[in-house]
């Protein structure tokens, strides 16, 4: 059974890249453009792996998303991995409260970030 992994970005680029990177890992990759679609995902899908978010998004954004996530006690401990320009002490305190895993500012190297997925799918 492939590894499920929920992408949400609202950006059409960094979503493709990242996708065809997963996909070609052996991952089931969902996409979602902004934090509410990312919730709706999360609970149609019950075992979903992993979530990677764009922090600055429409209608809800990352952060909030992670908050919410939290909420849901199924999702309580699902690894979730930050990826944006964000990098304020402020938003990073948010993201530890959250229990986010990795905080990767962009740009970024997609190896760097398949190389945390892999890790944090086999913790």
């Amino acid at each position: 059974m492939k590894d499920k992994i929920l992408l949400v970005d609202d950006s059409k680029t960094s979503i493709e890249n990242l996708s065809e990177l997963l996909n070609s890992e052996g991952m089931e990759v969902f996409e979602a453009r902004n934090g509410l679609e990312g919730i709706k995902i999360l609970e149609n899908n019950p075992d979903m792996k992993l979530v990677i978010s764009d922090l600055h998004m429409p209608v809800m954004d990352g952060l909030t998303m992670c908050e919410e996530i939290r909420k849901i006690p199924k999702f309580s401990n699902l690894p979730i991995i930050l990826i944006t320009s964000e990098s304020s002490a402020d938003a990073k305190v948010r993201g530890k409260r959250s229990k986010i895993k990795a905080w990767i500012v962009k740009p970024c190297d997609p190896n760097k970030v398949l190389l945390i997925v892999k890790y944090l799918l086999q913790t």
